[in-house]
Parts: C-alpha cells; sequence; structure tokens
C-alpha cells in the first residue's frame, strides 16, 4: 500500500453466489508481460563419444561399493547403517 496509495480504487467489491464480499481486480495492465526477443550468444554440441565414456566413468564409480566408499570419505559424507530392530532395541 504504501508503494500504490490508489491501490484501493484498484479492486470492485462485489457479492458471489453464497452472498460473501468478494474483491476483483480491475487494474489489468499492471499484470500485463511484455515479450521481448532474446539473443543466443552460446551454443552447446554435445559429442556422443564422450556423454558415452562419461556414462561409463559414473557406473565405474558409482556401482562399485569401494570406489563409492572412497568418494564419500574424501567429501566428509558418512552413513548411519544401523537397523530399526537395533534401534529399538537400544
Amino acid at each position: 500500500m504504501a508503494k500504490y496509495p490508489d491501490a484501493v480504487r484498484w479492486f470492485i467489491k462485489r457479492k458471489n453466489k453464497l452472498n460473501s464480499t468478494e474483491y476483483a481486480f480491475k487494474k489489468v495492465d499492471i499484470l500485463e508481460k511484455k515479450i521481448v526477443k532474446a539473443m543466443i550468444t552460446h551454443r552447446k554440441d554435445i559429442d556422443p563419444d564422450l556423454e558415452s565414456r562419461r556414462r561409463e566413468i559414473e557406473d565405474i564409480i558409482y556401482t562399485n561399493r569401494d570406489n563409492s566408499g572412497k568418494l564419500d570419505n574424501l567429501f566428509g559424507n558418512h552413513y548411519e547403517y544401523t537397523s530399526e530392530y537395533y534401534k529399538l532395541k537400544m
């Protein structure tokens, strides 16, 4: 309201079917969006050979438990492998 002091006049007060008061916004030009032409400056070409090699490397790293554990240790990710039974027992 501080930015637009006339904002009260932008609404129409009316009753709906259930006889409760509702407000309709009548200043639609504020909500209009402008479409601006965008210029493309860069283009990314995907090399299928490199993508397949990347997938192979990801499979080697993430499917092998030892390699995955080494990465987690390197990044400081720690997981707790306790069972629900052990937690209830405690």
